[in-house]
């Protein structure tokens, strides 16, 4: 019941018995279903992408003097897109130098064979 402009009165007027004998079986399979394909399914793609990401983000921060930040956006994407774009060297010309770009696909291709 709303008392004014915002405010709420919210009382509830069943009884206990609604909750106390509720099969929950369907709701609790189904929870174990996203659990399982979680577990099987996104943590090990999530484990490999995160192994790719910091084996190579380690060899380019070795080699090369970049902004971390700029550094972070170009590994991940890179991975994502299993090569570097057009876009992406465009956008990061004057920030990095070419070889890192040339660096990182080679990594990528090591990777992936």
């Amino acid at each position: 019941m709303q008392i004014d402009d915002g405010q709420y009165d919210f009382q509830f007027l069943g009884t206990a018995d609604v909750y106390r004998y509720r099969d929950a079986t369907r709701q609790c399979e189904f929870l174990y279903e996203m659990v399982k394909e979680a577990v099987s399914t996104y943590l090990p793609e999530e484990i490999r992408f995160l192994e790719t990401y910091d084996r190579i983000y380690h060899v380019l921060n070795e080699s090369f003097d970049v902004v971390q930040k700029d550094l972070d956006v170009l590994v991940a994407a890179a991975i994502q897109a299993g090569r570097v774009s057009l876009n992406l060297r465009k956008k990061y010309r004057y920030k990095v130098p070419e070889a890192l770009f040339d660096t990182l696909e080679s990594l990528l291709e090591k990777q992936n064979a």
